[in-house]
């Protein structure tokens, strides 16, 4: 759950989503238990950042968007919210989280050391050393799962909310461009040991393989076809498809594509601890069911003070 900083936000008086975007943030309430609030923040350099509930974290989920991002972000908003869902489908004592390992940290930061490494090529000092650790194996290990389990979310949503396919592929199509953008940036791939540029390049094809084969476009997938990783991606793709869809699997699908690209020891699982402070609750005691656009101020009710007062000062 991240821990970036909130700045610039300002409160939503009202949800004026669509449907299918309001039902997946009340039934994120009703199933984990734990209040939703909704920002906007002009700044945000991303249209939608969600950040999940987590003992150690922020006491609530907060969905933060982009006003001026130029486009709507209804379906970013039901795709983030539907990632924490299928998390808490799963019962209390079989959630869990993925963290560092110090085998994970050792690889890394020996490669970062090596000879003609980012360490020596940047002289860099102790300090930046860890944290450009930290911050590559946070980016392969988001990927690692954020590609599918999004992958599963993205089947989902377009599944039960036929109207958002618009949004999905405009979304869809800006992030494969995005990372695309990345990989072809030779200045950035280089400074990155390979022992994480290979696998995280094997990750991010795995995706416009999917896609391709989804919108029957393979020029999709030909820039990856290029930089060789057609054979890999398609075994975590054979990976995917064997893996049942329960979200309860999920964990299994993660570790199945870890264990391929051999980095299943850079991680461990911990079990998820929720905040402490929440008032438990449920959509019902909420809205009505067919009162989709719901007051924050309603919202606000339900969380103990010194919880909203710790979203404030993140503020």
């Amino acid at each position: 759950m991240s821990n970036e900083s909130f700045t610039n936000l300002r409160r939503v008086d009202k949800l004026n989503f669509s449907k299918g975007t309001l039902e997946n943030i009340l039934k994120l309430w009703d199933l984990s238990g734990i209040p939703v609030l909704v920002y906007e923040n002009p700044d945000l350099e991303s249209l939608v950042t969600v950040f999940g509930a987590s003992k150690d974290g922020i006491p609530v989920h907060a969905v933060v968007f982009n006003p001026s991002f130029g486009r709507k972000p209804d379906y970013d908003i039901c795709f983030d919210c539907e990632v924490l869902i299928r998390f808490f489908t799963n019962q209390p004592d079989k959630r869990f989280i993925n963290v560092f390992s110090i085998n994970g940290k050792e690889e890394v930061e020996k490669a970062l050391r090596f000879p003609g490494g980012a360490a020596s090529k940047f002289q860099l000092e102790e300090k930046d050393i860890v944290k450009f650790r930290e911050t590559i194996l946070d980016d392969l290990l988001s990927r690692l799962f954020k590609v599918p389990i999004g992958l599963r979310v993205s089947d989902y949503i377009c599944a039960k909310f036929p109207d958002m396919k618009e949004f999905e592929e405009d979304s869809i199509r800006e992030e494969l461009a995005y990372f695309l953008g990345f990989h072809h940036d030779a200045e950035v791939i280089r400074d990155i040991p390979l022992i994480v540029s290979h696998p995280l390049g094997i990750i991010d094809a795995a995706q416009p393989l999917y896609w391709s084969e989804k919108y029957r476009e393979p020029e999709i997938f030909q820039p990856y076809r290029l930089l060789g990783f057609v054979e890999d991606a398609q075994i975590l793709m054979d990976l995917y498809e064997q893996t049942p869809k329960d979200p309860i699997y999920d964990d299994i699908l993660i570790d199945k594509w870890a264990k391929q690209l051999g980095i299943s020891d850079w991680y461990y699982w911990e079990p998820y601890n929720p905040p402490p402070q929440i008032v438990q609750s449920s959509k019902s005691t909420v809205c009505h069911a067919n009162d989709m656009h719901m007051d924050l101020e309603v919202m606000v009710m339900f969380i103990v003070g010194d919880a909203l007062r710790v979203i404030d000062n993140n503020c």
